[in-house]
């Protein structure tokens, strides 16, 4: 189950990221609440439901670290619980 999650979680956030196209030279960070910070966390949610037939809701405990995003594509280290 957790390989299966972890799979879709990759998937997603490969796939995903390009709805955050947008030309960046460098690493940044979006801010909770920012529109970026909603796309990310909304492009891994999908998958991850489907697999687990549940609604979940992602936390990054460490924004700076664990999520990064540049030139359209996105590193994310989060946690999930059901929702």
């Amino acid at each position: 189950m957790q390989k299966t999650v972890a799979v879709c979680l990759l998937a997603a956030i490969i796939a995903g990221t390009f709805a955050l196209a947008s030309a960046q030279s460098s690493v940044t960070t979006p801010q909770p609440g920012s529109a970026a910070h909603k796309a990310v966390m909304d492009v891994q949610r999908v998958p991850v439901q489907r697999a687990l037939k549940i609604p979940v809701i992602f936390a990054v405990k460490h924004p700076q670290m664990d999520l990064r995003v540049k030139q359209g594509r996105a590193f994310v280290l989060a946690r999930f619980r059901s929702g």
